[in-house]
């Protein structure tokens, strides 16, 4: 897709179209969200980026909170994208939790047993403790949503490596476009580092498809992962 519109667009710098190309597709989901007219009816905007990460992070906590068979999942999910909980609260959580099964003299299969044992070592940070205890107990949406605890963790997962991936292809796009090709003494060392950023985004941005590909649920998906419980 991105080699075609440099094909047509030979007038432009290959960093220019790609950042011009972008912010359209941004201009147009805005647009889209926003409506097409101000008689529509009004429509949320859509989720932050922090919103995001906050959603896929709880998800990922609540599954290995609520349901002990796929903890190892989990643990392994993020090993094998070396992904890490970003907020900082969520991180504690993680930390307190790790902490607590390496404290404990036997392995704790019991959702009751973790959290209690947490609520007991968030005595001495209670006001830590306000930010995730939300996550300790289950409404009837959310025992929903952990009956296919594996889609979850795939949909969870890709998201967070999502928006890392979309701020890593930003800050390749910055350093392509701020290569300088102008001068003649370093054209041939720029142009090979040119060439490599272009390669970087178009890895980056392919990468970007998939994830966006394994965020969401398809009817296959469902089909092939029968409903499971939240212990076992």
């Amino acid at each position: 897709h991105w080699k075609k519109l440099l094909a047509e667009n030979e007038f432009l710098s290959a960093p220019l179209l790609v950042a011009k190309q972008l912010k359209y597709y941004r201009k147009n989901n805005r647009n889209f969200t926003q409506g097409k007219n101000n008689n529509s009816q009004k429509v949320l905007s859509p989720p932050t980026e922090r919103s995001l990460l906050a959603e896929a992070e709880y998800l990922l906590l609540r599954i290995y909170l609520h349901c002990p068979k796929y903890r190892q999942d989990v643990k392994s999910a993020m090993e094998a994208r070396d992904l890490q909980f970003s907020l900082s609260h969520n991180r504690f959580l993680w930390k307190q939790i790790i902490d607590v099964e390496n404290m404990s003299e036997y392995q704790i299969t019991d959702s009751d047993d973790l959290i209690s044992k947490l609520q007991d070592s968030y005595l001495d940070a209670p006001d830590k403790l306000s930010e995730v205890e939300h996550l300790f107990h289950l409404d009837e949406k959310a025992k929903r949503n952990l009956l296919r605890a594996p889609l979850e963790i795939r949909s969870a997962i890709a998201a967070i490596e999502l928006i890392m991936c979309k701020k890593r292809r930003s800050a390749v796009l910055s350093m392509w476009q701020n290569t300088d090709l102008s001068t003649d003494s370093e054209l041939a060392k720029n142009s090979e580092l040119a060439k490599k950023y272009q390669e970087k985004f178009y890895s980056e941005s392919e990468w970007i498809k998939e994830l966006e590909r394994l965020r969401i649920t398809t009817i296959y998906d469902l089909i092939q992962v029968p409903l499971g419980e939240l212990s076992d």
